[in-house]
């Protein structure tokens, strides 16, 4: 393969595949990352390193925005870049740590529909998708009254009527709340 560089440059690059994975889930700036490793490489001129850089980084991206697909095809492309097959397992299993943590992240902050972005952007399974956007809409009722955001997420996630419907019928039940009573009744109007 035309793209393979010298043996002993892989190893003055591998120790920030870590750093590259890390910055890549986390949607960080690569510009300036590759030209600090670049630099603390002391490789900045090289075309050769640059372009295996270059590589690694477009094979993390890829599977960053799929992490569904078959990971044996990115795990591949890692080591025909030079990649010891341990340290592309790594970075590939520190890519899928990153998303499950933010996701939990934001949970945690009770941001649900931060979680739901975060779920779809990296095609989580729809099962959990259905359950953040069902925390989420649990949240606009009854924790902020807000009917006008409650109905747009609503509109956008495309939830069915009765579903709209067994949730707020849950919430009066739980909480008796006038507010979601009314929101029930125009519910159907929607």
């Amino acid at each position: 393969m035309e793209d393979k560089i010298p043996d002993e440059q892989p190893n003055k690059l591998l120790p920030f595949l870590r750093r590259l994975a890390d910055i890549i889930s986390n949607d960080g700036d690569l510009d300036k990352a590759s030209d600090d490793i670049l630099r603390s490489a002391d490789l900045s001129k090289d075309e050769g390193v640059i372009q295996q850089l270059n590589n690694w980084i477009k094979v993390l991206q890829e599977y960053h925005i799929n992490p569904d697909a078959n990971q044996k095809e990115y795990l591949t492309k890692l080591i025909e870049f030079g990649i010891p097959s341990a340290s592309a397992e790594l970075a590939l299993a520190r890519m899928r740590e990153a998303l499950s943590s933010d996701i939990e992240f934001e949970l945690g902050r009770r941001n649900y529909v931060r979680a739901v972005l975060l779920a779809q952007q990296n095609h989580i399974p729809q099962e959990k998708i259905h359950h953040f956007q069902e925390l989420s809409l649990r949240q606009f009722a009854a924790d902020f009254n807000n009917l006008p955001g409650f109905r747009v997420l609503v509109k956008e996630w495309e939830i069915p009527q009765n579903e709209v419907k067994r949730i707020l019928e849950q919430l009066l039940e739980e909480t008796g709340s006038q507010w979601i009573k009314d929101a029930l009744e125009s519910s159907s109007k929607w």
